[in-house]
């Protein structure tokens, strides 16, 4: 079962999940599971995610995103054994890295997202420190996002320390924690934004309570009216 499989299968069951993925096997693989499990608050589409209108109607309401993109697979136990010392080829790090960070820096686009989650299975720099900085360096995550601080503290193995938020990252190593190697940072909406927005949303509701007392009261005076008129009628019969 792959990562977003497992994040289905705990999610609010209120909640509308939508996926993506270029490769039409894993697309395939990610419905059969889907469906076997009874997910019905997923869709699932492929396609190129970098070509996808983040600003779409319908992902208005998208406030978190996995986003876990192609990789060298490096940390996979599996994989080591065809790794020499855990490396790859320079040119190919450089391809992957570029374009995880145009996918991470596309996902912190959805115009309400409030956090975001970057991880990869691979234990190379290039792709999980390197790629978090240049992400933190764009002018527009710099003025909407930072990075959530401590994640996990009691998990000991941080990232690297030559990079200043290092600690606020997760990594996994087979020879450290025996596991597979991972790498895990989530980036979340600066506090004053997301202050102003429920400030925004408090507001609303108590407009909409003020439009509900305002027909509450209306009705009220409605029926105290038609009550002085019915004991006014009743007043005039006795009179005649």
């Amino acid at each position: 079962m792959n990562f977003f499989s497992c994040v289905t299968l705990i999610v609010v069951v209120f909640s509308k999940i939508w996926a993506m993925d270029r490769s039409e096997d894993r697309v395939e693989t990610m419905r059969k599971i889907l469906d076997e499990c009874g997910v019905e608050n997923a869709s699932v589409f492929q396609g190129d995610f970098l070509k996808t209108d983040v600003n779409d109607k319908k992902f208005s309401k998208v406030k978190y995103a996995i986003v876990d993109p192609p990789c060298s697979g490096s940390g996979m136990v599996k994989r080591m054994d065809e790794l020499t010392g855990g490396n790859a080829q320079p040119e190919r790090l450089t391809k992957l890295r570029n374009l995880q960070a145009m996918i991470l820096k596309h996902a912190l686009k959805f115009p309400n997202l409030r956090r975001a989650v970057y991880s990869t299975c691979s234990i190379h720099e290039e792709e999980n420190e390197s790629v978090v900085d240049e992400v933190l360096n764009d002018t527009y995550v710099r003025q909407h996002f930072r990075l959530a601080p401590l994640v996990l503290p009691s998990w000991s193995y941080r990232g690297l320390d030559t990079y200043g938020f290092g600690k606020d990252c997760l990594r996994a190593d087979p020879s450290k924690t025996l596991t597979n190697g991972f790498f895990v940072a989530v980036f979340e909406r600066i506090s004053s934004e997301r202050n102003t927005e429920s400030k925004c949303q408090k507001k609303k509701h108590e407009n909409d309570e003020e439009v509900v007392e305002v027909k509450r009261s209306k009705m009220n005076l409605k029926g105290i009216t038609n009550s002085v008129q019915a004991v006014s009628s009743r007043k005039k019969r006795k009179g005649t």
